[in-house]
C-alpha cells in the first residue's frame, strides 16, 4: 500500500489548482520535537541525522529494509537559532528529511521557545499562515480522502485517545501493546 499522505509535495506540484499552495507543503505534514533547553535542540538535531532502524524493527512493522527505511536522509536544514533569526525571537531548526521516498518536516524547538509560540500564536501574520495552511489541508482532504483520514488518525492518536478512532473504508486500526 502506498501512503499517499507522505508524497504531498509531488501531489500539489502536479495540482494546477494546489499549486499555488506549495510554499505550505512542508507544513501540512510534519513533526514538532519539544526538547528541554536549547543546546538539546543540537543534540537532538545530531540524533535524528545519524538515526538508523535495524532491520529486525522494520520487519517487524512490516516494511522492507532498504537503505531509504534504514535512515532518515536530510533534504535541507534551517537553523532559526543561528542563521536565519527571525524578529518575532521564533527559534528552532527544523528538518526536511526524506524517509522511504516520503518528505516531511521535523521542527525541533526549546520548551521556553514553545510556550512563548503559544502565547504569541494570535499575531495576525502567523494567523493567516495558519489559516491558509488549513484551506489547504482541506482541498487536499477533499482530493485525496485518505489524507483526511490520515488528519484524524494523528488527532485520535495524540489529541483525542479517549476518544474511538476514526475510519475509513477498507483501513483495520489495530493498536500493538
Amino acid at each position: 500500500m502506498k501512503f499517499l499522505i507522505f508524497d504531498l509535495d509531488s501531489i500539489v506540484v502536479k495540482d494546477k489548482q494546489l499549486q499555488q499552495y506549495s510554499y505550505y507543503v512542508k507544513d501540512i505534514f510534519g513533526l514538532k520535537i519539544v526538547v528541554g533547553e536549547v543546546a538539546d535542540i543540537y543534540a537532538m538535531q545530531e540524533n535524528l541525522q545519524h538515526l538508523t532502524w535495524p532491520d529486525e524493527l522494520l520487519f517487524k512493522y512490516q516494511l522492507e529494509p532498504t537503505a531509504e527505511t534504514r535512515r532518515l536522509e536530510v533534504v535541507e536544514v534551517k537553523d532559526y537559532l543561528a542563521d536565519y533569526q527571525k524578529q518575532t525571537g521564533w527559534e528552532a531548526v527544523k528538518l526536511v528529511v526524506r524517509w522511504s521516498g516520503k518528505t516531511f518536516e521535523i521542527q525541533i524547538q526549546s520548551l521556553r521557545n514553545f510556550l512563548h509560540e503559544r502565547e504569541v500564536l494570535t499575531r495576525e501574520s502567523h494567523t493567516s499562515f495558519k489559516a491558509n495552511r488549513e484551506r489547504v489541508r482541506q482541498q487536499v482532504a477533499a482530493r485525496i480522502p485518505l489524507f483526511g483520514f490520515y488528519q484524524n488518525l494523528l488527532r485520535w492518536l495524540f489529541v483525542q485517545p479517549d476518544e474511538p478512532p476514526p475510519a475509513h473504508p477498507r483501513v483495520k486500526i489495530s493498536l500493538f501493546k
